[in-house]
């Protein structure tokens, strides 16, 4: 009789393992699959490839031509370092790039923000505005 009772119990549990199972899957399927998900999901491969591209335009355009302008070693620009001190060096040159990539996306992010996407939904909202509103 104890053997029956253990079986039941542990099917009763089992029962309610699935049945949470169920839940939690069906909860991040919904959370998985909203529109806004989805669209930050596209927004971060994109945000992704524009990092790439603005990189590649800093090393193989801008750097080069501030190399020439600051001086620097004849291999790379990334070689250029700032040693105040033998034995202190500050690798420059890996930093100015990696600063100049950021401004370069800050200020792109910037003008698609508020010019493009402002400028957007100020249109539709002045289009929700002059629409009638029905009772």
């Amino acid at each position: 009789m104890d053997n029956t009772l253990n079986r039941e119990t542990d099917f009763l549990n089992r029962k309610e393992v699935e049945a949470k199972i169920k839940s939690e899957l069906s909860d991040y399927r919904r959370f998985a699959f909203k529109e806004n998900m989805v669209q930050a999901a596209v927004a971060f491969v994109i945000a992704t490839a524009f990092n790439k591209m603005v990189t590649t335009f800093t090393e193989s355009f801008i750097m080069p031509i501030i190399k020439l302008i600051i001086g620097g070693p004849t291999e790379s620009w990334r070689q250029m370092q700032w040693e105040p001190y033998p034995g202190l060096a500050f690798e420059i040159g890996k930093f100015t790039g990696t600063l100049i990539d950021f401004f370069i996306i800050s200020i792109l992010m910037y003008i698609i923000y508020m010019k493009i996407i402002k400028k957007y939904e100020n249109q539709e909202l002045a289009a929700q505005e002059a629409a009638p509103k029905t009772l």
